[in-house]
C-alpha cells in the first residue's frame, strides 16, 4: 500500500531481500501491445534453438526462417549494420518497413525498464523470467539479445534516435562485488513516483 507510510517504512527496506532470495522472480512487461508477440517470438527463436520449429509461421510470416537466420548471424557477428535499405537486403534483413522494426524497440522501450524499483528485480534475482502478455522469455537471454540487438544498431532501423535503457546495467550480482557499482550506474537514469523513494 503505497498511501501506508508505516507499512512502506517497514516494508521498502526489505525489497532487495525479497528479490535476492526469491528462487524465482516474474518481470511483469505488460500485456501484447505494439505488436509484442512477434518481438517476444523473435527473442525465443534467438535465444532457443529447440523452439525454432514452433515459431516459425511459414515461409512468408513475419517470422520468415531467412529473416530470422540473418539478423542471428548479424548479432553474432557483432558488427553494426548501417540503416540504409541496400545494406539490410544485402545482409538477408527484413526491409526497413518491416513490422518487426518497431516492435522490437517498443518492447525494450516499456516503461517498467525505466523505473527504480523494478531496476532492482533483474539485478537481484538469481533466476528471472519476462513476462510480456503471454509469452515468456528468460531474463538473462532477453537482455542479452537486447544489448546485442543495440550494439549492432538493429534496434535502431526504424528509430534512428532516442534512448535505450543500456541493458549492460542489468547485470548479475555474482561477480565479486561489481554489481554493486554497476546497480549505482544503472540506476542513475531510473524514475521513482515519490522523490522520497529515490
Amino acid at each position: 500500500n503505497q498511501n501506508d507510510l508505516k507499512e512502506k517504512a517497514r516494508v521498502v527496506p526489505r525489497m532487495g531481500d525479497y528479490y535476492g532470495l526469491a528462487k524465482d522472480v516474474l518481470i511483469w512487461l505488460g500485456p501484447c501491445r505494439d505488436d509484442s508477440d512477434l518481438a517476444m517470438d523473435v527473442l525465443n527463436w534467438m535465444g532457443f534453438p529447440e523452439k525454432r520449429d514452433s515459431l516459425l509461421c511459414g515461409t512468408n510470416g513475419p517470422l520468415n526462417a531467412a529473416y530470422l537466420t540473418a539478423i542471428l548471424s548479424t548479432l553474432q557477428s557483432k558488427k553494426k549494420v548501417a540503416i540504409v535499405q541496400l545494406d539490410l537486403k544485402r545482409l538477408g534483413l527484413p526491409s526497413k518497413d518491416h513490422p518487426l522494426w518497431l516492435a522490437l524497440p517498443a518492447l525494450y522501450r516499456r516503461e517498467w525498464f525505466s523505473r527504480l524499483w523494478t531496476f532492482q528485480e533483474a539485478m537481484l534475482a538469481k533466476n528471472a523470467m519476462v513476462l510480456c502478455g503471454d509469452r515468456t522469455l528468460l531474463w538473462e537471454a532477453f537482455s542479452q539479445l537486447g544489448q546485442d540487438m543495440t550494439d549492432t544498431k538493429l534496434l535502431w532501423i526504424n528509430q534512428p534516435s532516442g534512448t535505450f535503457t543500456n541493458l549492460r546495467h542489468f547485470r548479475w550480482p555474482h561477480n565479486n562485488g561489481e554489481w554493486f557499482w554497476q546497480y549505482l550506474l544503472g540506476s542513475s537514469d531510473k524514475e521513482c513516483s515519490l522523490k522520497e523513494d529515490r
